[in-house]
């Protein structure tokens, strides 16, 4: 695990200088003066469409990333993130795969409330629920979590989470998927004002307003330019993802693995192809049996080339197509469930995760990642025996 979190704090160097998507348009918007979210969302909705801008380009980087070789590209030494990170890793029979890293508290806000059944809060939860309490002191700031409503009443899991925030905003009824706690602060007694480069959140009494946003998924509609423009004056980092790479190189069809040395991938292979016509022209391309396929702008899907729906379903994607192998694939997945069969996993490593480091920022003595042996408690049931916390 230790070997892990310093790969991973390797790959935090690549921030600066990997490709990221273009502010949304909505931010413009927001000046020196104080306006309220939904005067910003209504003006925005009532103006032209405006074209995004296109993705930064990224520097083409070698296929294995020494420390070494960072410092020579001049890029910052490592040093233990500010605020808390989740590590999102796929093991793999030799090294792994970082997926992505987010602000803590968001890749397992839907299971909290499932792992706490099963055992008692996780100290995880707990810990970080006492690092956001003490930042937000020191700072002058009061935490507001940003609550989306569910698509309907069976959807309510894409957006359960723990109670991590003081206020609320957003949805006026989250009897459904979230813990009775806390304040409701409405959405119209919110204000934005940009200050030098950064966007500010206030209350009608002027008080700093951290927004936070505790779920995976992305809203849509209004509820989209709403998160977009409160989560602009949160105080944590965007999420890094390392996937679609060849989005910076629009001159590339392929790019090779990038990997940190020590074994940790943080992007596999990628092709740009067009549209295959034929199962010949699909195996002329020699690419991998198990890959995540894309068309222009849209989410990778998983495909199984040497299915007979193959082409069917890369018809599906538009023309050109990008391809990225997929790792670890099925014929190689390291974990096996009871029965002996392999089965996927994800593992997540939260930064800081060593004790000294971990209790300096959420300001306990709990183990690494404020985990505690403890845990879970005596009502873990057999039932559960097959899943193992990370």
């Amino acid at each position: 695990m230790a070997r892990t979190s310093e790969l991973a704090l390797q790959a935090l160097r690549l921030v600066d200088v990997l490709p990221r998507p273009a502010d949304h348009p909505v931010l413009a918007m927001i000046g020196s003066a104080p306006r309220s979210v939904t005067e910003l969302v209504a003006e925005y909705l009532g103006s032209e469409p405006v074209e995004p801008a296109h993705p930064r380009r990224s520097p083409d980087l070698p296929e294995i990333l020494t420390p070494q070789l960072l410092d020579e590209l001049d890029l910052p030494p490592v040093e233990l993130p500010d605020w808390p990170l989740d590590c999102l890793i796929r093991p793999m029979t030799t090294g792994a795969v970082l997926e992505a890293i987010a602000p803590a508290g968001v890749v397992d806000a839907r299971f909290v409330a499932a792992l706490t059944e099963l055992g008692g809060e996780p100290p995880q939860v707990r810990s970080y629920r006492e690092f956001l309490a003490r930042k937000a002191s020191s700072e002058d700031a009061q935490l507001v979590e940003i609550l989306v409503p569910p698509l309907d009443d069976r959807a309510a899991n894409a957006v359960r989470r723990p109670s991590y925030c003081p206020l609320w905003t957003g949805d006026v009824d989250p009897s459904s998927y979230l813990p009775a706690a806390g304040r409701y602060l409405p959405l119209d007694r919110i204000t934005l004002r940009r200050a030098g480069s950064r966007i500010i959140a206030e209350d009608p009494a002027g008080t700093v307003l951290w927004p936070m946003h505790h779920a995976t998924r992305t809203p849509i509609g209004p509820w989209g330019l709403v998160v977009t423009l409160l989560t602009a004056a949160a105080p944590r980092g965007p999420s890094i993802s390392f996937g679609n790479r060849l989005a910076a190189f629009p001159d590339r069809d392929f790019l090779p693995r990038l990997e940190i040395a020590g074994g940790l991938v943080l992007s596999g292979r990628h092709w740009r192809i067009p549209r295959p016509r034929s199962f010949r022209a699909l195996a002329a391309l020699d690419l991998p049996r198990f890959v995540f396929a894309r068309g222009n702008g849209g989410k990778p899907r998983p495909v199984d080339l040497h299915s007979l729906a193959a082409l069917r379903d890369l018809s599906r994607l538009g023309d050109p197509i990008v391809v990225e192998e997929m790792l670890p694939d099925p014929d190689h997945l390291p974990l096996r469930d009871d029965r002996g069969d392999p089965v996927a996993a994800q593992l997540l490593l939260r930064l800081p995760h060593r004790r000294a480091a971990t209790a300096a920022a959420v300001g306990n003595q709990e183990g690494e990642s404020g985990w505690n042996p403890s845990w879970p408690s005596a009502n873990w049931s057999a039932s559960s025996r097959n899943w193992t916390p990370g």
